[in-house]
């Protein structure tokens, strides 16, 4: 054999080599199966991660917030969103309000005021933009959405027949909603998974969850108690074409395009997950939960990925405060299914898009709340698949 030969097989030998190597695993180590279930395709992943444990190298990029000027003082922020262009906007609760800021945390614009009329809030908390139209849609109170057009000028309010739970926007109008129903006879709660019409009508139903809040009745009606450890169900925007939801009483992940048919279903080898003694202790105040949740929150970044947080930092029982834990465990999946990584965000993280992630901060010591935007220095060694 000659030289040029030898050389051209260890070439592609090396070659072959650097495909199929990474964080000392291999596409053939994943330890997964594929199969059919009425005509969908499910992926079941083993415990371990594909490609181990990944940590993210965070460095602060520019930070919004100032006890001294009113534009950047806010008073419980609830939401974060980011459009296209990277401007940055903040959902200011008790201030009745929502404020954007440039890409470099310059402000540019409010909307919003105390109040009933047009373009007015009584206790805003949930903000979505639509990355087609600019819109702005705001849930307003408990059964409210007020959308305002790019310019930030109220288009129309859609007043749902339920409360909002979570809901996410499509480029042509349609929400997918989380609706929370209570039965006042019975003591229960259901949420419901849903499409919601861009005249705010219920278009189709994907299916409906137990949500175990406390119910009891008390003088005068009744008193509701959510303590953050029920099983409750998440969504996220995946991208234009889908979108993911789960029920966290199972760890169990489904992917739907924007019509609603499923397209794949995702699956993890996890021991059910047990309460700490300080948990019981601190539940048994209020009420009795079966079973912890395998999860507390999706969230998509635009790439694809799918973050499925395992902890829950920002859990508050009422009369005891917050729990203090550092930061958020979290899985990482592919587009196509494939346990990707393990890895922590900073606690209140909200978006992870384009190579940055945003999160929001409160000073302990002076109660100054502000917005972060990190940029992430390892974002293209991260795999997007297997």
């Amino acid at each position: 054999m000659s030289r040029k030969s030898i050389l051209l097989i260890c070439q592609i030998f090396f070659g072959l080599c650097l495909l199929f190597s990474g964080n000392g695993n291999s596409i053939d180590q994943w330890r997964g199966t594929t199969q059919i279930e009425n005509g969908v395709t499910v992926i079941n992943n083993p415990r371990e991660p594909l490609w181990g444990k990944f940590k993210l190298d965070l460095r602060e990029d520019i930070a919004i917030g100032n006890e001294n000027d009113p534009q950047y003082l806010f008073w419980s922020v609830k939401d974060i969103a980011v459009d296209l262009n990277a401007n940055v906007y903040v959902l200011d609760m008790r201030n009745y309000r929502i404020q954007r800021f440039d890409s470099h945390g310059k402000y540019l614009q409010s909307l919003g005021k105390h109040g009933q009329g047009p373009g007015e809030f009584q206790l805003p908390t949930i903000l979505r933009i639509n990355d087609r139209s600019r819109n702005m849609y705001v849930q307003d109170y408990v059964r409210s959405i007020v959308v305002f057009n790019k310019r930030g000028e109220q288009i129309k309010r859609l007043t749902l027949s339920n409360g909002i739970g979570d809901f996410i926007v499509d480029d042509n109008e349609n929400l997918v909603a989380i609706l929370e129903k209570l039965d006042p006879v019975r003591l229960t709660s259901t949420q419901i998974l849903c499409k919601i019409s861009p005249q705010g009508e219920l278009a189709e139903i994907y299916g409906e969850f137990p949500y175990p809040i406390c119910i009891n009745r008390v003088s005068g009606g009744i008193s509701i108690i959510t303590t953050g450890f029920e099983s409750s169900l998440y969504i996220a925007k995946l991208d234009e074409k889908a979108f993911v939801y789960g029920y966290s009483k199972k760890y169990e992940l489904f992917i739907k395009d924007w019509s609603g048919n499923v397209l794949l279903k995702i699956k993890r080898n996890l021991s059910p997950p047990r309460f700490t003694g300080e948990e019981r202790h601190a539940l048994r105040k209020f009420c009795a939960l079966e079973q912890k949740p395998y999860f507390f929150r999706i969230m998509c970044d635009s790439r694809g990925r799918i973050y499925v947080q395992k902890n829950n930092p920002s859990q508050i029982f009422p009369g005891k405060g917050a729990v203090e834990i550092s930061g958020e465990e979290v899985d990482v999946f592919s587009k196509d299914g494939r346990f990707l990584y393990e890895t922590w965000l900073p606690a209140n993280t909200f978006i992870i898009k384009d190579g940055f992630l945003y999160a929001y901060e409160m000073n302990e010591g002076t109660g100054l709340e502000s917005i972060k935007r990190f940029k992430i220095n390892n974002w293209e060694q991260m795999k997007e698949g297997s």
